[in-house]
Formats: C-alpha cells, structure tokens, sequence
C-alpha cells in the first residue's frame, strides 16, 4: 500500500505534514490515545497497543521509587525547534520519551516547542521568568548564522558552539518530467560553457525573452521561477546567494556580502528576482498553490520551476498528485537544510542538561533513527538516502548529498537585505544618447553602439513587473526648435495600455527601435529636464530613477554648465521623495567624473561600460542597484 494511502495514524506518526500543539508530552487527547490502541490492537496485537498507551504517559521507571525519582528529579529539556522540523521531530521525541532513558540514574524528559528563527533573538535573552530553550533545533546552520549576525557580540557568542546535523535535505529544483526531458534534451545540443553551472545554465536560460520557445515549447512561456520569501526563510536567502554565486563563478558557500556589489552579480539577481513568480513564507503555502493545478503547461506559466528542499518534493508526489515533479540537484549539498542540534552556551544549560542533551542527539543519530529518516522524505545527517526516498514515485534521487553549510555567514544577511531592496517596485525614466558617435561600429561585431545599448534596454524589459513604471526619452541636440531631447514614452506603468500598444512595454520596444543616431550630444539641459519630469511624477513606495546612458560629453554650448546642472539637481532631490540619478559612461569617450557628479548630486550610483558589448549587464546592474 502507498505511503500517502496509509491513514490518518500512520500520517500522524510518519509524515512531516502532521500538526504538532507545542509540548510533545500534551500533543494527544485521550480520545486520540483511543483511536490509536483499537486501530493498533486491530493491525499489530497486544504489543501494538502497549507500545501506544507507553507513547503518552510521562516518562517514568516502572515501580513507584523509580516513578518518583523520573517525577521529582528528571532531567526536563526543552526543545525549540523550527516550525518545519517541529512536525517530524515531535513522533522521534515522543518515542524517545516512551524509552524512558536515564542519564546518571535521572530520567530524561523532553518537550517541545516551536522557535522560529525570528524569535531565537529573544529566546537567548529571555526575561525574569521566562524560561528559554536548552537545545535550538533550526532548519540549517545558514539559521544560526542569520541569527548571530543579528545578536550583540556578547549574545552571539552563546551559538559558538558544535552544531552535529541530525537529518538533512539538499535544494533542488523541482519541475515536471516533461519539462526535465526538454531540458536535458536542450543540454545536450547547447554549447558548453567553461565554469557555467548548472544554476548559472538555468539562470541563463530565464533571461532569454523567448522562454520555453528556445527549447523548443512555446507553449509554457517564460522561463519562471518559485520558493519561498528570501526575506524571511533560509532556503529563499540561501537561493538568492545562489544566484549571485552563480553569475560570480563562486560556490554559494564562499558568497560574501561583499559580492553583491559586482556587476555580474547584480545581473543575475535581478534577472533571478524579477522571474521568480511567487515566494509565499512557507513551503506548505507554496505546494497549496501546486497543489491546485492539473498539467504541466499551467504549472510553468504559472508558477514556473521550483526551488524547494528535497523533503517538499517528497512530501506533494506522496500524494499521488496531478503533476508529478522530478527533482534536480545543481547546489548538490551546499546550504542544505541539515537540521543542527545547538546547546547554547547559556547560564541555563546546566551539566546535567548538556548530559541529558547529549544522550538525546546519540539517540537521534543512531542508526536506529537515522535509518528511518527516508520513511519521512528526509535523508541521514551525512546525507545518505534510504530506498523510500527514491522510490520511482517519488521523483528523487538516492546518490549520498552530503551536506555542507555556509561559510561566509554574512552573505545570507545581505541575500535578504537586497532580496528587500530589489524586490521592490521601480519607477525608471531612461535617456538615451542618440548622439552620432552612438553609430560608430563595435569592432568585428558588425553592430553599433546604439545597436548594444538599446538591445540591453529592451533586455531589461522582460524582467520587469507589471506594476513597475517605465519611460522614455531620447536626447542629442535641437531634436525640436530650443530642445536637445524627445519624450518618446511617458514614464507611466508597465502594464497601461499606450496609444495603439497593449501596453507600455510593447511601446518602449518600438521606440527603441526607431532610434537612429543623430547629430551631437546635448547632456546637460536634457538630464535637468528629464530628471524635473520624473520627480513630479514620484511615486511613493517605489524605487525612483533616472537613467542616463551616454558616449560622449556635453557637446551643446549654449546650454546650462555642469556647475549649474549639479546645483538644480541638488535644490530638486528631495529626501523625503527621493528620485536617484543613475548613470552609465558607454564607451572609452564618456566624460566619466561629469556623470559621477551628476548621480553625486542625488545621491545615485554611477557605472561605466567601456566595452560596449558588456552594456547589457551594465545596465542591468544598473537599474538593480537600488539606492536607498
């Protein structure tokens, strides 16, 4: 019979779905005890339902001087766990309690509550009364490592401590069989990329705008991504430095804060952000929202590729769903979720708790338990998997994942910081130069630089949301009688319907491709009037800016100097509705320390491509980088 066939008891005592009420030893009424000793006398006999009536009595010896020394002096150890560890560890912990053990001739009583990682702050630094946790059971060590960057010198030092692992189950990416066949099936034919890997390949793949068409199934769309919130859970983190590892040929564990500030980095979070489709707080929400589709089109159109632990995948194919997913694994065990057991090094952990929470994680990592963790989708601390878990059903792999945690603990900090930022919605007037040295030829390319800017542009077009704004303006010199710059899009929202256009995507597209290289370059007056135009439009709750792509220096000599631009620049910013100047210098000629004062002047970033075929991520990096 199949596991997801087997009843509400074995659900309850198996499955990591099953609710758990806070303390292990109160989690059954005695209806439920009930339930369970018919339905086990009937299936397994009288040891059955011995086994079960042990299971919720408190632990104790069995004549009354022993029941008096557990009831009296046994050694109580609370359990904070994670609410996703809290639902499989709780049968382990009542069944750990049912063996009665004893430490130094003390019994050992655990219970259980759920500590999620935002409440961790306030468990180490518990007030008069309170009674915090002896042991910390997170989701990964990536957990403790957000919760130390969080804490005080002094408090952080309580989690210096071992962190054995106790399960473990890798990310990967789930996605129907289908679409993994056309992938490989693309793979194949694909050129390879020396150092690419394979989450880099993906990502590649999502900035294309012909999505699932150049694979050759036009019929899915976009290329999308799901998961879960970046700026709440460790997995969402952990994907967004993996996206940077990716785009920065560095291993997710080795990604530090500092590599978010690398161009290609934010090239590849942007484009990593802006296709992820959802990202509820939980993985339940998440495969809820699976849960309800029935074939593989509207599950890539509408949420796209999942980025979820094994134990997910595992946990929805066990109920025999529509859409079955396969599971890849291109991080392999980097920041898995490995389950650390954590004893604070706390004034309230005394010895004969340490003791006590020793025997604990000897028991949970006995081969006894350790052998059973498959059973429940999740794999061995040393990330060895049991036959249950590659059951052809289920989707998954059985080759040993072992599990290797973060190195460099500020880079899931700052994941979440500019998973924040980025996530945003953007307000972006761009100018573009449209002077004639745009049409000089890029060497052996057989394009020009107009051609490389405004394909990047339009680039960056498919990573933007609906709800985002957008303009357009054109600039060189007299584009109109006392005028060196062309409104061609007014900056308004993404999704609105302009004049004969769906929308005002499909507008900008057309008037990118209308532009052809002009006479000289009129900068200074052009960047006033553009920058005046996107501060009356300021949007509240958005990130607002002004693009500047531009080759070359202010060729207008009868317009505003630079020292009167940057004084007007500065009297507009206001700090209270900040709109950000963003400039790129294209090309060797751009009057790079003119643009640095420009974006100076509002407190904006500057950027340069001086090859003009990297303009691409340029910008991209540009437009992401979101000043505050």
């Amino acid at each position: 019979m199949r596991a997801g066939r087997r009843g509400a008891l074995e659900r309850e005592l198996r499955s990591p779905m099953g609710e758990h009420a806070g303390q292990v030893t109160r989690r059954r009424t005695g209806r439920i005890v009930l339930v369970l000793i018919v339905v086990l006398a009937v299936a397994a006999g009288l040891a059955g339902y011995a086994w079960v009536v042990r299971r919720d009595v408190r632990p104790s010896g069995s004549g009354p001087g022993a029941a008096a020394v557990c009831a009296d002096q046994a050694i109580k150890l609370r359990i904070g766990a994670d609410p996703s560890a809290s639902s499989w560890i709780a049968p382990l912990l009542d069944e750990y309690n049912a063996a009665r053990r004893a430490v130094n001739g003390r019994c050992v009583s655990v219970s259980l509550e759920d500590l999620p990682s935002d409440q961790v702050r306030a468990a180490l630094q518990p007030a008069a009364g309170e009674a915090p946790p002896d042991v910390w059971l997170p989701e990964s060590t990536t957990s403790v490592d957000l919760v130390k960057v969080q804490l005080r010198p002094e408090t952080a030092r309580l989690l210096d401590v071992p962190e054995p692992s106790v399960a473990s189950s890798p990310i990967v990416l789930a996605l129907p069989a289908e679409a993994l066949q056309a992938l490989q099936a693309f793979a194949l034919k694909a050129p390879v990329t020396p150092g690419a890997s394979p989450f880099g390949s993906m990502l590649g793949l999502a900035k294309n705008p012909a999505g699932w068409a150049a694979i050759g199934r036009p019929d899915w769309g976009p290329i999308r991504f799901a998961t879960v919130d970046p700026s709440t859970t460790t997995l969402g983190a952990n994907l967004v430095v993996a996206a940077v590892g990716a785009n920065t040929a560095t291993a997710p564990i080795d990604v530090r804060a500092t590599a978010f500030n690398k161009v290609d980095a934010r090239t590849g979070l942007f484009a990593f952000v802006r296709r992820l489709v959802t990202a509820p707080p939980t993985a339940q929400a998440l495969f809820a929202q699976v849960g309800r589709i029935t074939t593989t089109e509207e599950l890539l159109k509408q949420l796209g590729i999942l980025a979820v632990y094994e134990k997910d995948v595992w946990r929805y194919n066990d109920d025999s769903p529509a859409v079955l997913l396969r599971a890849v694994y291109p991080f392999g065990g980097q920041l898995a979720a490995d389950y650390p057991f954590v004893v604070p090094n706390a004034p309230w952990v005394d010895a004969a708790d340490r003791a006590g929470a020793a025997d604990l994680l000897g028991w949970l990592r006995s081969e006894a338990v350790q052998s059973r963790l498959s059973t429940i989708g999740l794999r061995r601390a040393s990330g060895l998997a049991g036959p249950e878990l590659a059951a052809a059903e289920h989707g998954l792999s059985d080759l040993p994942v072992m599990p290797v945690g973060p190195r460099s603990a500020d880079g899931a900090a700052a994941a979440q910081a500019n998973w924040r930022l980025i996530n945003r919605p953007m307000s972006i007037l761009t100018l573009m130069d449209v002077s004639g040295s745009m049409g000089d030829p890029v060497p052996g390319t057989g394009r020009t630089k107009l051609d490389y800017a405004r394909a990047a542009a339009q680039t960056s077009l498919a990573f933007l949301d609906p709800k985002d704004a957008i303009g357009l303006w054109q600039f060189s010199r007299e584009l109109a009688p006392g005028r060196d710059y062309e409104q061609l899009v007014p900056l308004g929202t993404a999704d609105d319907k302009i004049g004969p256009f769906p929308d005002r995507r499909a507008a900008l597209a057309t008037a990118f491709q209308r532009m052809r290289p002009l006479t000289g370059t009129g900068l200074y007056d052009s960047v006033l009037a553009g920058y005046k135009d996107a501060a009356a439009r300021y949007r509240p709750g958005y990130v607002n800016m002004v693009v500047i792509v531009t080759d070359g220096l202010n060729e207008d000599p009868g317009s505003i100097t630079i020292d009167r631009l940057v004084a007007d620049l500065g009297r507009t910013y206001d700090k209270s509705k900040p709109v950000q100047v963003i400039t790129l210098a294209y090309g060797a000629d751009a009057d790079r320390p003119v643009l640095e004062r420009m974006a100076k002047a509002t407190n904006g970033l500057s950027f340069a491509a001086v090859d003009p075929r990297s303009i691409s991520d340029v910008f991209i990096a540009a437009i992401s980088s979101l000043p505050s």
